[in-house]
């Protein structure tokens, strides 16, 4: 009777024992080095054309960034993360419209997998850097955009044009 009531337990104990997950064959999940930080500040200044209003108006304002790169292990790419914040004003040069101007207000973030050189062991920079254009609408300014084309790397973001362009034709080559 004694061996009939411990056989039971035994095979109760090797159930319980048998069922847990053991933590020894789970995958290791890979871990990437930490987040490379950077941030800046980039007056605007310039003078862009106005076709439709007053001929030619400049742009006056600061653009803050956070430019982050992570560099994954045991590969030779790396993500580039941006936050861009654009806080300006476009003025009329004319003296006649002295009194209007136009703000530029925007935020975006982007995302982009570039080559890591350093892995490579090559000078070559063409595919460790990203070319992209950016649309920033204008206030109380239906026709016109302001657009900035940006160059970004591992170590930094450049502006490498401002321009306004219509704003009609921009919706037209969207489609």
């Amino acid at each position: 009777m004694k061996k009939l009531f411990v056989l039971p337990v035994f095979f109760l104990i090797l159930f319980f024992i048998g069922c847990q997950e053991n933590p020894i064959t789970e995958p290791v999940a890979e871990r990437s080095s930490p987040i490379l930080s950077k941030e800046g500040t980039l007056n605007l200044c310039c003078n862009v054309s106005d076709p439709f209003f007053s001929g030619e108006c400049s742009v006056v304002g600061t653009m803050y960034y956070i430019h982050e790169v992570r560099y994954s292990n045991n590969s030779v790419y790396a993500t580039i993360g941006l936050t861009i914040d654009v806080d300006a004003q476009l003025c009329p040069k004319d003296p006649q419209f002295s009194y209007v101007s136009w703000s530029i207000n925007k935020g975006s973030t982007h995302s982009f997998v570039v080559k890591n050189l350093q892995s490579l062991n090559t000078t070559f920079k063409g595919e460790s850097e990203k070319q992209f254009t950016q649309l920033y609408t204008i206030s109380n300014r239906k026709d016109l955009m302001l657009e900035i084309q940006f160059l970004v790397d591992l170590n930094d973001l450049k502006i490498t044009s401002i321009r306004t362009v219509k704003a009609f034709a921009t919706l037209l080559t969207a489609e």
